[in-house]
């Protein structure tokens, strides 16, 4: 398989390349004083290739990127492309009174005429909108969450062996039974809950949804049988949040916030010091995509969260790097499983 990466991409398509074994070719920009961007691509031979586009802070350049890749690609005969793009960009327009998305549906239509085989997108911001891609692959946060983490637990496969069932519900006094699940998903799930150091069986752990947008990506914690919780969230204004539930479903937890995109860490702060004021133990937050500038970096380290998990969609800049509460997960494992299956 060939990759072609811009300079955004090249952090996570060398890591897939080196994971695969796949061919990486690296594109360059020229710009010009007019700000017009002029893109070479190496030449190559082949009939068939992977696109990766990254975003590096602007969102026009990325998209300037993409359609001007998928030109040169065509003019150079490669007639079947696959478009990844792991960060959507213009992924969180909104829809207007009118019903229309604007500049989203203006960048839907223009990727549209690319007529690429497939287009991959890590996490997107809101699945329905992109089902008018043409050939539209998610991969969803659930991938992103938990495949990366190594699914080593011997201890349980020991215990268990590796068929079994969940079993959960109420017990005969009426709290909650944490469920046991053997097998696969059992060594997944407790490598997760290891990985945010967190017990197999911990009886405090709350997966939280900061706002309504982003409960579904608590499905797979509530499919097993763990407590997911949503967050009522409303927005005065661009940097004001205010965050608000039930105190008493937090107390005494471990809880972990899952969300999509992190820019000014306003809303994953606001859910930080609500459920830090309702008892929560520990707080972690899980990111599919890091945004963030140096000033919501300063407010990450400034909030009551013992930490932050990134994936690599986008490259973390030294200032995120710098971050002690801030840890980085690289999801190339999961890209190239995701390439290698639709390829």
């Amino acid at each position: 398989m060939i990759l072609v990466a811009n300079h955004s991409s090249l952090h996570l398509a060398s890591q897939i390349c080196e994971l695969g074994g796949h061919t990486l070719i690296s594109s360059s920009l020229k710009f010009y004083n007019s700000k017009e961007v002029e893109v070479s691509i190496p030449q190559f031979h082949a009939n068939e290739c992977v696109l990766i586009i990254g975003y590096d802070g602007d969102s026009n350049l990325a998209f300037i990127e993409l359609l001007l890749h998928a030109q040169r690609l065509r003019d150079m005969g490669i007639s079947k492309i696959h478009l990844c793009m792991p960060y959507m960009i213009y992924s969180r327009q909104r829809q207007d009174d009118t019903g229309s998305f604007g500049a989203l549906s203006l960048v839907i239509k223009m990727i549209n005429q690319c007529q690429f085989a497939s287009v991959s997108i890590a996490d997107a911001h809101d699945p329905e909108t992109f089902s008018h891609l043409n050939n539209f692959v998610e991969i969803p946060h659930n991938s992103l969450f938990t495949d990366y983490i190594p699914l080593v637990n011997e201890e349980l496969v020991k215990r268990y062996g590796r068929q079994g069932i969940w079993k959960s519900g109420r017990s005969s006094n009426g709290e909650h039974r944490k469920p046991i699940l053997i097998g696969a998903d059992a060594e997944k799930l407790a490598a997760t809950l290891q990985f945010f150091k967190l017990t197999e069986y911990t009886k405090d752990a709350v997966f939280v949804s900061p706002d309504a947008g982003s409960k579904r990506r608590l499905k797979f914690f509530l499919d097993v049988g763990y407590y997911g919780i949503a967050l009522n969230k409303v927005r005065k204004s661009p940097s004001e949040v205010c965050i608000s539930g039930k105190c008493e479903d937090f107390n005494r937890k471990d809880c972990i916030i899952l969300d999509d995109i992190v820019d000014s860490a306003n809303t994953v702060c606001r859910a930080a010091e609500f459920l830090k004021k309702c008892g929560a133990q520990r707080i972690i937050g899980y990111i599919s995509h890091n945004l963030l500038n140096p000033d919501a970096v300063k407010r990450i380290e400034d909030s009551p969260i013992n930490y932050l998990v990134l994936s690599d969609t986008n490259a973390p800049k030294p200032f995120v790097l710098d971050c002690e509460k801030i840890k980085i997960a690289s999801v190339a494992a999961v890209m190239a499983k995701h390439l290698q299956n639709i390829i």
